[in-house]
């Protein structure tokens, strides 16, 4: 393409990673036969679900632990409980807004290894998202990685030690069948790759409310590790939450559809969170009761029932549970409702960086602080980038009002041995940042710092930019700045997508007429010029929940 076509320079703001959030929820034990096949039968597929789906719906990602094999292939394996539903009840689970499943269990061997994959196959035909089973233990132990709405997710799953009747030979395709040590060793390699790391185990002692010591040590070690969440089921009844170094663990959700009759057996909850970039905000449980095979919320005295419950056998593990209108926050005894996490976590000269919203910390390799810098009170990180080599690290931090929507200027800090630097500010009084990555757009080998950052007139009007600065050894400064155009920018990134040694743009843009689509644009010098249209018909407005590979894949370009 010449550089006669249109250079790039996009405007307005419809987006911004620091407005990062993902509304999850999760729940227990999902069962499709037995007592909920009869009642499947005699109603429909959706209604197990008929009080529960308008709130399901409601998150973006919403996990369950499948608790049987969903297939009509395989032969049982004869065990006294076997469980297979048919293939036709999954669009009721489907329906009811659960995207996220665990195999992990007991249960989802009972029809053998074809039953098995079958369902993984099942849910992933349907574009959903499935952990913890596959055709060997490198694949159901995989983590699982999800984009979405700015944020980047790791899910891992396992069967926990010791389980009643798991006698499934690791050997075979089934489920994750990870120990301690394996699921430590895939969160160190994973950490800083990603914003959240969330942990499923199907462990524990049926019908006990209180976690066994092995659960506890497990759910510490893994937090310990890395895990921000660990979501535990299989003793069909509700055992303690725990508020851990930071962090919340749910020993059991208990049953969530199921035909045990029992009170406590049906005595359940919803786990639900906002996952934001540097914090977790909204951590809650909803107390849930089943009645005729459904779960519904609990109200009124089923509601004090269950919140006193969760409250004595959580009394010794550091949850404080705050009561309002139908639900519980769960924090701990500070009764601050949000957690914060790290926006990024970096690795240099064998040392650990974790810089949060608040601060910016170092640590060697056992894991004691060498240094820490706070931000200033009233001000907090937005989002970071590093450029590092053989000898240095330096950290660039977009800083601005807590709370803020947009950052006010650009932190610098250096890395030493012994101690974090603070080195300079960059401040433009007419952009606020509210991105920063670096590329390579010039095949220099030294990185580029790119700011997505959004422009305010004298007119109160905002309008989207890019900014481009360079990278000397000791210092940023500009090289390129976009100008206003009849295109809108809502969200950017840079990779190299023809694998020439150069880092392209790709744009998420907004026509006049409210549509939107994905552009790739290269670097020639003086500016950006416009590659390929990707597509032309994008509902999404965040750039990472479009598959960008499938797209390139579509339109041939050379990927070598």
């Amino acid at each position: 393409m010449g550089t006669s076509a249109t250079l790039f320079a996009l405007f307005i703001c419809s987006q911004n990673p620091t407005q990062a959030r993902v509304n999850f929820c999760a729940v227990g034990d999902i069962l499709l036969d037995r007592g909920i096949r009869a009642s499947i039968q005699s109603n429909s597929v959706d209604y197990p679900f008929e009080h529960i789906s308008e709130f399901i719906n409601d998150f973006d990602l919403a996990f369950c632990n499948l608790e049987c094999p969903v297939s009509a292939v395989g032969q049982s394996t004869g065990k006294i409980y076997c469980f297979r539903a048919d293939t036709s009840y999954f669009s009721g689970v489907q329906d009811a807004g659960f995207n996220l499943f665990s195999l992990a269990n007991n249960h989802i061997i009972d029809w053998g290894e074809k039953a098995c994959l079958d369902t993984k196959q099942l849910i992933e035909k349907n574009n959903l998202y499935v952990i913890g089973a596959g055709k060997d233990q490198a694949e159901a132990q995989a983590p699982l990685f999800i984009k979405m709405n700015g944020l980047k997710f790791a899910f891992l799953a396992s069967v926990g030690i010791p389980l009643k009747d798991m006698i499934w030979p690791i050997s075979k395709p089934g489920p994750a069948q990870a120990n301690l040590e394996q699921l430590v060793e895939l969160i160190l390699k994973i950490r800083q790759t990603v914003d959240y790391i969330v942990v499923s185990l199907h462990w524990g002692t049926e019908y006990e409310h209180l976690p066994r010591s092995h659960q506890v040590t497990w759910a510490h070690t893994l937090i310990n590790a890395g895990a921000d969440l660990i979501i535990g089921h299989h003793p069909h009844v509700l055992q303690s939450i725990e508020y851990y170094n930071n962090r919340v663990i749910l020993y059991s959700l208990g049953n969530f559809i199921f035909d045990q009759h029992k009170l406590y057996q049906r005595q359940s909850g919803v786990f639900s969170c906002i996952f934001k970039k540097g914090r977790i905000d909204s951590i809650c449980f909803h107390p849930v009761l089943l009645q005729d095979f459904q779960p519904r919320l609990a109200q009124d005295s089923v509601f004090e029932l269950i919140a006193q419950k969760i409250n004595v056998i959580s009394k010794k593990y550091n949850a404080v549970f705050l009561k309002t209108k139908n639900q519980l926050f769960i924090t701990d005894s500070s009764c601050v409702l949000s957690i914060d996490t790290p926006i990024m976590h970096a690795g240099f000269n064998r040392k650990t960086i974790l810089v949060t919203r608040t601060s910016i910390e170092m640590y060697d390799s056992s894991g004691m602080l060498i240094d820490t810098v706070n931000i200033n009170e009233h001000l907090e990180i937005k989002d970071c980038c590093f450029i590092k080599d053989a000898n240095t690290c330096r950290l660039f931090a977009i800083v601005g009002k807590v709370n803020g929507e947009f950052g006010d200027f650009i932190s610098q800090f250096k890395f030493t041995p012994e101690s974090i630097i603070p080195e300079c500010c960059i401040q433009d009084i007419k952009n606020r940042p509210w991105k920063i990555l670096t590329a390579d757009i010039d095949c220099d080998s030294i990185p580029e710092v790119c700011i997505g950052a959004c422009k305010i007139n004298s007119l109160d009007k905002t309008g989207n930019r890019l900014l481009l600065y360079k990278w000397n050894g000791t210092n940023l400064y500009p090289i390129y700045t976009s100008s206003k155009n009849l295109k809108s920018f809502i969200d950017f990134t840079l990779q190299d997508i023809d694998n020439d040694g150069l880092d392209d743009l790709i744009t998420l843009e907004a026509n006049t007429d409210e549509e939107s689509r994905v552009v790739i644009y290269q670097w020639l010098g003086i500016g950006f010029s416009k590659y390929r249209d990707l597509t032309t018909d994008v509902e999404d407005n965040w750039l990472c929940n479009i598959d960008i590979e499938s797209l390139i894949s579509n339109h041939c370009i050379d990927k070598k």
